[in-house]
């Protein structure tokens, strides 16, 4: 089924915030399982590295009771769109949704802070970036892959440019049917199949890495509000 706006998909699977000290805005925690939790929704996220240069048929194989990613699972295209959302709105430049085009996507472009010598640094994604752990090590150029609500690959991508000039951007893509259907058998290492445990619809027990990397990039929230940023 067709998604007919962001709002709609977002409210599908975002649960009751649980409020906790010193939670980033963006609502991504680090942990030390290889994983990253989205803290809104309190779904975790496998790490999208660890399934880099597999292939998504090879991945969903080891979905199986006893194998590789047992206790994993494939997440619905309403996750990955909150997601999107989660960790990327708050911290956009310029946030834009386009969710009844022919090809729909949601974009996020950073604001890439200059340093003292006014050239550019970081960019309000790089701690993100880092968190979620790029397909290719560097994450520079990412590719999640996940299926949609009519089974067909849709993917969250990611541009980390270390050139001045050029803003970082993510962009989550559905509902594109077979287009991108070669995907499957993909072993690039730019490539990966995000992998969730946890049940979006119910309060999920958070797991307790011996350290967390808490990104400390604004105050806690998430409220429904106008999808559109501007410059």
């Amino acid at each position: 089924m067709k998604i007919t706006g962001f709002c709609a998909a977002l409210a599908a699977s975002v649960i009751t915030i649980s409020c906790m000290a010193n939670v980033a805005q963006a609502g991504i925690i680090d942990t030390d399982n290889d994983s990253f939790i989205d803290q809104d929704t309190q779904l975790e996220w496998m790490d999208f590295n660890i399934t880099a240069g597999q292939s998504h048929n090879s991945v969903v194989e080891n979905l199986a009771s006893g194998l590789l990613y047992d206790g994993w699972r494939l997440p619905t295209e309403s996750e990955v769109i909150t997601l999107h959302y989660n960790a990327f709105y708050d911290i956009s430049y310029k946030w834009a949704e386009y969710p009844d085009s022919v090809s729909p996507h949601a974009i996020g472009k950073s604001r890439n802070d200059l340093n003292v010598r006014q050239q550019y640094g970081e960019s309000s994604f790089q701690a993100v970036f880092d968190a979620m752990g790029g397909a290719d090590g560097a994450a520079d150029n990412t590719h999640a892959l996940f299926e949609d609500s009519n089974g067909d690959l849709g993917y969250l991508v990611w541009r980390n440019y270390d050139e001045t000039g050029f803003d970082d951007h993510v962009t989550v893509n559905w509902g594109w049917g077979t287009t991108i259907e070669h995907l499957r058998t993909s072993t690039g290492a730019s490539f990966s199949t995000m992998l969730v445990r946890g049940d979006s619809s119910s309060t999920t027990e958070v797991p307790e890495p011996s350290s967390l990397a808490i990104l400390a990039l604004g105050v806690a929230g998430l409220s429904f509000r106008r999808f559109k940023k501007y410059s």
